[in-house]
């Protein structure tokens, strides 16, 4: 309950500070890779969320390795009517029934035992994942196109540091 209670704030927070913006996704659809990971299961949570409280038209597919685990792990978000889990790897070659509006290219694992461990999956995990985001948007009319990345990039932030500057 306590989980419900704070997401239900954070979903309320998003939309008293972007539903101007939100309005603008009503029609869209929208590809994501890394939708079925930590940040991209809040993202859609979140989307779902402001498409039913402001009624909007959106349809989201998500490439993932494994539609049925995701199922399982977030059955309110697997058997959600507006998303399309799509099998499939980022680092592999993939396409899409209909083009998107917008990209959010979410696919790296942020783990440093991976980075240790087999450095070349991580490597493959980025530059194969983004050439193929890339590849998909040379397909598309002029989609929008967001990468995300991950703080760990910056390796351990200080105890004393409220935030890490990204100027």
């Amino acid at each position: 309950m306590i989980h419900e209670r704070r997401l239900a704030a954070d979903h309320e927070s998003i939309l008293s500070i972007a539903e101007q913006d939100l309005r603008q996704l009503d029609g869209a659809r929208i590809f994501v890779t890394g939708g079925t990971g930590f940040i991209g299961t809040w993202l859609l949570e979140s989307l779902v969320w402001a498409v039913h409280a402001l009624q909007l038209d959106l349809r989201i597919d998500v490439l993932t390795r494994d539609p049925e685990g995701f199922r399982q792990r977030e059955p309110h978000l697997g058997s959600e009517p507006i998303i399309q889990l799509l099998r499939g790897d980022v680092r592999t070659p993939f396409s899409v029934e209909e083009r998107p509006d917008i990209i959010i290219h979410a696919a790296t694992p942020a783990s440093a035992a991976i980075n240790l461990q087999t450095p070349k999956l991580m490597v493959d995990t980025i530059l194969d994942g983004m050439r193929n985001v890339l590849s998909l948007a040379a397909d598309c009319d002029r989609p929008r196109l967001l990468f995300t990345s991950s703080g760990a990039v910056y390796g351990q932030q200080p105890p004393d540091l409220s935030h890490v500057p990204e100027d």
